[in-house]
C-alpha cells in the first residue's frame, strides 16, 4: 500500500534540490526560506600597489649654523639660495619615500673683536628620506593642507673659499675705525697715506689649500641626517605645494674651515638649514576609483544609430557632420563637389571651374594678377602697402616706427658653458657676437642692423644653416626683446609724438593746401647693414679665427686691450676661451696671427670652421708654416702670452701728495723705485721687476726687514695692472 507524500514534504524536497547550487538557506519557525548570514570574519585583501612617481622642484634659502658668531647662527643677510630636486613615491597614504638632490651655497662672516673671518661654501648633496603626513590621524581625507615631518640620510660634498683680496690683489686689513685698508694698522705707513678698500665679496681663496688653520688636506665630503617639518598645500589630486624647513645635522666640522681657538662659537659639528618652497607633481594619471555607474544613463545604442544632420549617413560613418538639410551627399556624408575645387556645389558660384584652378571661398577661379597682388601684400618688403608715418627730421622709417637701437638675431642664451658642438656651430658664423645679460647669462647673436627687414633676411639665412630658434631681437635694459613687440611700442610712441608735435612734424599751410615735411637727408627708408665682422664667408664656406688662449679662470679685458674685438666663450668643462673676429681667407688670418704674436700673444693660433664644425687647416686648402700643427690642437704647451710681458712688482706705497720725509728716506734706500699714477689720482710707488711671483714675494720680505711693512705684490701685463691670480693664470701652459 503506497502512502502519498504530504504537500509540505514535496516543497521541502524542491527547496533542498534548489539549494545545492545556491547560497545557504535556513528556515524560520514559520517554514519560510531566508538567505543565511555568514558571520565568519572575512580577511580583506590589501589594496593594489601602484607605481606613481612624484616629481618635485623647489628653491629656498640655505643658512649656516656653526663655529662662526657667538650665537652660532649666521646673520640672515648671508643666506644663499639653494635649489632642490626630488623624486618620491607614496608607500601608504600617510608615508612617502623619495630621493632628492640639493645644490646651493653657505656663507658667514665673523667680525667680533679682532677676529675678521669669512667663508662661502658650494654644497652639492644627494640622499633619501621618509615623509609622514599624519593621514591616519586626520579625519578629513579631502583636506586642503596637511602637516608633515621627515627624516633621511644624505651624502654631500663642499668646496669652501674665503675673501682675502680685492680684484687688484690687495689684501684686506681691518682697522679699528671699521674701515678696510691696504696696509696694517699701526705699521710704518701713516693712516693718511693708506688706501681705503671695499670688499668685492668674491671668494677667491681656497680655505683647504691655504691651510692657515693647520688642518691639512681634510676631506671635503661627509654625511648628514636631515630632519624636516612643514605643511603641504593640496592644489589638486596631482599637485601639491610644499613649504618647510629642514635641519641638516652633518658629521663634519670643516665646512667653514674655521680655527676654533680664535672663535667664540660652538666647537660642535657644522649644521645648516634649508627653508624651501617646492612644487610637487604626480607624473601618472590616477584612473582608479572611477565610478562604474557614471555611464548608466548613456544610451550607447542610440548613439550608434544616430544621424544628427539627417543626411542618411550614420554619424559614426559621417565624415562631414552638420551638413545642411536637403543637401545631396555622397556615401561618406559629404556634400557633392562636381568640379573638385574644394568648394561644395551648394556653395559653389562657379560649378564648372577648370581643373587645377585656384579658387576663392565662393569657388570662383582667381586670376593670376589677383594672386600676384595678394602675394605682394603678404610679403611686402617695399613699403608699397605699408602705412607710412612722417617722423621728425632725422628719424628713421620702418612701417611707421622709428628705429633707434640696433637689431640683431638671437641664437641662444646660456648660463653655463657651451658644448663643443654648439661652440663650433657658433664660431662658424662669421658675424657672431656675445652679450652678457642682466640675469648673468651669456647671449649669442649674429649681426647688427639698422633695419628689421635686413635683420629678418639674415635670420632666414641662419635658419637655413641649421639654427631653427633664430629670432630678430633688440637689446633693451639688459634684456633682449622680440623685434615685433619693440616695433609696436615704437609705432605707438611715434604716433603719440607726431600728435603732440603736429605743428612741427606734420605739415605747414601753403594757401589752401597742405605740404608734408620730408625728413632730412639720410633719414629715409633706406636700410643698411652694419656687421662688425665679415658677413659673407669664403667660397668654400670657411670661417677662420685666431684663438688667443684658453684659461681655467676669467681673464680681465686689460689683457686683450691691443687685440681688437675679442670674444669670451665658456666651455662645458669650465675653460674660458678667447678668440678674435672672423676672416674669410687664410692669408688674412695668417697676417692677423702674426700681428697677435708681435703683440705678445705667443700662444695664438689659427682655427678653421666649416658647416658648423671645426676642421683641420689642411682640409680647407690652407698652407700652414712648417712648424705649425695643421690640426691646431688645444693640447699645445705653448703659453698663451709671452711670459716676458707678465711682470711682478712690489708696491711700497701710494700717496696723494709727496711721501712723508721719513718714508721717502726709506724709499731712497731701495733701488729701482718706479712711479705711476692710479685711476684714482694717487701716485703709486713700486720697486723691482720679476718674472715669477716667488721672486717678488722674496723681495717683499726683504723690504719688510727695512721697515716697509705695507709692501705687497702687484702684477702687470705690459703696462696694464692685473690681479696676481690673473698673472699666474697667464703664465700657465695651455
Amino acid at each position: 500500500m503506497h502512502r502519498r507524500l504530504p504537500l509540505q514534504s514535496i516543497l521541502l524536497l524542491f527547496l533542498f534540490i534548489g539549494s545545492l547550487g545556491a547560497k545557504p538557506v535556513t528556515l524560520n519557525s514559520l517554514g519560510s526560506a531566508n538567505t543565511a548570514v555568514d558571520t565568519t570574519p572575512k580577511k580583506q585583501s590589501p589594496p593594489p600597489f601602484y607605481v606613481k612617481p612624484v616629481l618635485g622642484l623647489g628653491t629656498g634659502m640655505m643658512s649656516y649654523y656653526g663655529n662662526y658668531n657667538e650665537s652660532h647662527v649666521a646673520n640672515p643677510q648671508y643666506g644663499r639660495i639653494g635649489y632642490e630636486l626630488s623624486l618620491s613615491q607614496k608607500v601608504t597614504p600617510s608615508l612617502q619615500f623619495g630621493f632628492y638632490a640639493l645644490f646651493g651655497k653657505l656663507a658667514a662672516n665673523e667680525h667680533t673683536g679682532n677676529v675678521y673671518l669669512n667663508f662661502e661654501s658650494q654644497i652639492r648633496l644627494g640622499g633619501f628620506q621618509l615623509e609622514y603626513n599624519f593621514d591616519n590621524f586626520l579625519k578629513n581625507k579631502h583636506r586642503a593642507m596637511s602637516p608633515f615631518i621627515s627624516i633621511g640620510f644624505e651624502a654631500f660634498e663642499f668646496l669652501s673659499k674665503t675673501d682675502l683680496h680685492d680684484a687688484a690683489g690687495n689684501s684686506y686689513y681691518y682697522w679699528n675705525d671699521g674701515t678696510i685698508r691696504n696696509v696694517v694698522q699701526g705699521g710704518s705707513v701713516p693712516a693718511a697715506n693708506s688706501v681705503i678698500l671695499q670688499r668685492d665679496y668674491t671668494y677667491e681663496t681656497d680655505i683647504r689649500a691655504q691651510n692657515s688653520n693647520g688642518f691639512g688636506k681634510y676631506p671635503e665630503n661627509s654625511f648628514a641626517v636631515p630632519l624636516g617639518i612643514g605643511v603641504l598645500f593640496h592644489l589638486s589630486p596631482r599637485m601639491d605645494i610644499k613649504l618647510g624647513t629642514t635641519y641638516h645635522y652633518t658629521f663634519t666640522d670643516y665646512i667653514d674651515g674655521a680655527p676654533k681657538s680664535t672663535l667664540k662659537g660652538s666647537d660642535k659639528l657644522d649644521k645648516f638649514f634649508m627653508s624651501s618652497f617646492m612644487i610637487r607633481y604626480d607624473l601618472t594619471k590616477d584612473y582608479h576609483g572611477v565610478d562604474p555607474h557614471q555611464y548608466d544613463t548613456v544610451d550607447f545604442k542610440r548613439m550608434i544609430i544616430a544621424d544628427e544632420d539627417n543626411d542618411g549617413v550614420l554619424d559614426i560613418q559621417d565624415s562631414c557632420l552638420g551638413t545642411p538639410s536637403g543637401v545631396v551627399v555622397d556615401v561618406k556624408g559629404c556634400p557633392l563637389d562636381g568640379d573638385k575645387d574644394g568648394v561644395p556645389d551648394y556653395l559653389d558660384k562657379q560649378l564648372d571651374t577648370p581643373t587645377g584652378s585656384v579658387v576663392d571661398k565662393n569657388g570662383v577661379a582667381v586670376s593670376d594678377s589677383s594672386m600676384y597682388d595678394t602675394w605682394d601684400r603678404f610679403s611686402d618688403s617695399t613699403l608699397k602697402y605699408a602705412t607710412h608715418v612722417v617722423l621728425p627730421p632725422g628719424g628713421k622709417h620702418y612701417y611707421g616706427a622709428p628705429v633707434s637701437p640696433d637689431y640683431t638675431i638671437l641664437l641662444g642664451t646660456y648660463k653655463k658653458g657651451l658644448s663643443n658642438e654648439n661652440m663650433n656651430k657658433y664660431l662658424s658664423i662669421p658675424d657672431i657676437r656675445t652679450t652678457n645679460l642682466s640675469d648673468s647669462s651669456t647671449a649669442y647673436s649674429a649681426g647688427k642692423f639698422d633695419d628689421a627687414l635686413e635683420a629678418d633676411k639674415r635670420k632666414q639665412q641662419l635658419i637655413a644653416q641649421g639654427n631653427p630658434d633664430a629670432r630678430v631681437v633688440v637689446l633693451r635694459n639688459g634684456k633682449f626683446v622680440d623685434a615685433d613687440i619693440f616695433d609696436k611700442e615704437m609705432a605707438a610712441n611715434a604716433a603719440r609724438e607726431a600728435k603732440e608735435n603736429n605743428k612741427e612734424t606734420s605739415s605747414t599751410k601753403t594757401g589752401s593746401g597742405t605740404k608734408v615735411k620730408e625728413p632730412k637727408s639720410g633719414s629715409g627708408t633706406k636700410s643698411s647693414t652694419t656687421y662688425t665682422e665679415n658677413t659673407i664667408t669664403s667660397a668654400a664656406g670657411v670661417v677662420f679665427r685666431i684663438q688667443l688662449g684658453a684659461f681655467h679662470h676669467k681673464v680681465s679685458a686689460n689683457t686683450f686691450s691691443e687685440a681688437g674685438r675679442v670674444m669670451e666663450l665658456q666651455t662645458e668643462d669650465g675653460l674660458y676661451k678667447y678668440v678674435t673676429g672672423s676672416f674669410t681667407n687664410f692669408d688674412d688670418a695668417a697676417k692677423a696671427k702674426i700681428d697677435m704674436l708681435g703683440k705678445g700673444f705667443s700662444g695664438a693660433f689659427i682655427v678653421a670652421y666649416k658647416d658648423g664644425k671645426r676642421v683641420p687647416l689642411t682640409s680647407v686648402g690652407a698652407t700652414p708654416a712648417p712648424k705649425m700643427n695643421p690640426n691646431d690642437s688645444l693640447s699645445s704647451k705653448t703659453p698663451a702670452v709671452d711670459k716676458k710681458l707678465v711682470t711682478f712688482k712690489v708696491q711700497i706705497g701710494a700717496f696723494k701728495n709727496e711721501p712723508p720725509a721719513d718714508i721717502k728716506e726709506k724709499f731712497n734706500t731701495i733701488k729701482d723705485v718706479q712711479q705711476s699714477t692710479t685711476s684714482s689720482g694717487l701716485t703709486r710707488y713700486t720697486a723691482g721687476s720679476f718674472q715669477t711671483l716667488a721672486e717678488a714675494q722674496s723681495f717683499k720680505n726683504e723690504l719688510k726687514k727695512k721697515g716697509i711693512d705695507g709692501a705687497f705684490v702687484v702684477a702687470f701685463f705690459k703696462n696694464d695692472l692685473i690681479s696676481v691670480q690673473e698673472a699666474e693664470e697667464l703664465l700657465k701652459q695651455q
